[in-house]
């Protein structure tokens, strides 16, 4: 790729004056005065390479042994208690040949715990850069390891180097007279652009931690500094663009962000289990024939910390990777047989549970431990879960229906190879999900869908539930269709069972 050409800083359009992108050297300093960036313009004005300059104290480069008590009293002041947000100066500065260069500097602080100083340097001198100086201040800015780039006042790129074309996939020729917006802002980033160029036109440097869009589409999150460029009158002319990729520290980030979450939950799951603070919600399932119960699901909540209940999909995730599934499992058998003798229940299984063992016999010791008729407990087993170990899922289900339990298939027609697999599974009942219910209204393919199951379902001497029925339109089509069971909020909301195990439920 060819170096960007020195010109196109300051191309026609550009709100830039022709010189100004070189004149306006750009060094960021820490407390301690060691740079932690420096622009093409100060390797340009000092001799001195980005890389070169990073990490040293900035007076071992610029000042002169004449200037240095100067500078020194200058940084003192700015560091004093009380002192100005900005600070402007004139003084002499060192090139690394040798020469003195008079210069005015402008120092911005920023931050307040552990500030950083933006220091602005204009070389007061006259003098043009020569050819050599040109190319030079080209090549750092074509081999920066940063994406670099200029913009005008109102947005526009006027200089876009290879590190920028790398991180955004854009290319010098695709940017250049061009918004930065439309091709790398987020739709939910859109108000960055205007706020930024806002502060920009005052004075004021921008650093921040962001998400950008590359060109194939991908999210890409980058440290960006934006500082602005002011002309000989002092007003701001544009701004010079820098920006880091940070997207595998964000990942990072992200990573240990959910592992803590993960220890965090997995610890209130173990207590929860210690302490007995799992409890059901009951959700009824109707007969869409006579409008009479049939049975509740019983949904598992628990209770934290604080007090306040957790639904499934906050910690149930976290259990099934910890293992702490399987217990969880057969709290819900306990409890749920036990509640059995009150009202038919159906009680949900993992797939962790149906491929380890001892779960059929912790079944039947409850089953005899309560005296409970075993027709008043389904189980409710996912058509994924089973998918997992079809062999193990084929004989969990047979020996529980041996014992005299029903077995329902859960989220039926969500999964593959449903029709290929289920004349193994010797189920009860099959609940079709509500992907296909929410519609059937509406959708004349999720009519032919349901219409398949239900079909399937007879074949097989099956029971049908269909989930999600939330509106009296689609309880109709699917009570004409000759569905056999229906739950969902329009039937029934989940009402929790108290302490007592059963007050507020009506046996059956």
């Amino acid at each position: 790729m060819k170096p960007l050409p020195v010109e196109s800083p300051a191309g026609r359009g550009s709100a830039l004056p022709p010189d100004a992108w070189r004149r306006e050297a750009v060094i960021v300093i820490d407390s301690s005065t060691r740079v932690v960036e420096w622009n093409a313009a100060a390797s340009l004005l000092f001799g001195v390479g980005r890389k070169e300059a990073i990490g040293r104290p900035v007076g071992t480069m610029i000042s002169t042994e004449q200037s240095r008590n100067g500078h020194r009293a200058h940084w003192e002041e700015l560091r004093a208690p009380g002192a100005p947000a900005e600070f402007r100066f004139e003084a002499l500065t060192m090139q690394a040949r040798g020469e003195e260069v008079p210069v005015v500097v402008r120092v911005t602080r920023i931050g307040v715990e552990e500030p950083h100083f933006i220091l602005s340097v204009r070389d007061m001198s006259g003098r043009e850069p020569t050819e050599h100086a040109h190319r030079q201040l080209a090549t750092i800015i074509h081999s920066s390891e940063d994406a670099m780039a200029t913009l005008s006042v109102d947005g526009t790129v006027t200089s876009w180097n290879a590190a920028a074309e790398r991180l955004y996939g854009w290319t010098a020729a695709e940017m250049l007279g061009h918004r930065m917006d439309p091709k790398l802002i987020p739709e939910e980033r859109a108000h960055e652009p205007g706020e930024w160029l806002m502060a920009i036109r005052r004075g004021a440097p921008i650093e921040r931690e962001t998400r950008r869009l590359h060109k194939n589409g991908d999210h890409v999150w980058v440290f960006v500094r934006l500082l602005p460029v002011h002309g000989d009158d002092g007003d701001v002319t544009g701004a010079v663009w820098i920006a880091r990729d940070v997207t595998d520290r964000h990942r990072l980030e992200k990573r240990e962000r959910l592992d803590e979450e993960a220890h965090r939950r997995g610890k209130e799951i173990a207590r929860a289990l210690a302490e007995d603070l799992f409890l059901f919600a009951a959700q009824p399932v109707i007969d869409l024939a006579t409008g009479k119960l049939d049975h509740y699901e019983l949904l598992i909540r628990m209770r934290g910390v604080d007090g306040e209940l957790a639904l499934p999909g906050s910690f149930l995730p976290q259990a099934e990777r910890s293992g702490q599934i399987v217990e969880i499992d057969f709290w819900a058998i306990k409890h749920g047989i036990r509640l059995a003798a009150r009202a038919p229940v159906a009680i949900n299984l993992s797939a962790a549970s149906i491929a380890r063992g001892g779960l059929i016999e912790e079944v039947e010791h409850r089953l005899h431990g309560t005296g409970v008729d075993p027709g008043r407990v389904t189980f409710e087993v996912t058509e994924t879960a089973a998918a997992e170990d079809i062999d193990r899922a084929a004989e969990l289900i047979e020996r529980l229906g041996a014992l005299g339990c029903g077995i329902a298939l859960d989220d039926f027609g969500t999964g593959f190879g449903t029709f290929t697999y289920l004349h193994r599974l010797a189920v009860s009942e099959l609940k079709i999900d509500r992907e296909f219910v929410s519609q059937v209204r509406d959708s004349a393919t999720n009519q032919r869908v349901v219409r398949t199951m239900l079909a399937v379902a007879r074949n097989f001497g099956m029971r049908t539930v269909a989930e999600g029925i939330e509106d009296e339109g689609t309880l109709n089509s699917l009570v004409e269709m000759g569905v056999d069971l229906g739950q969902g909020y329009l039937l029934g909301r989940p009402s929790l069972i108290d302490a007592a195990w059963g007050e507020g439920i009506d046996g059956t």
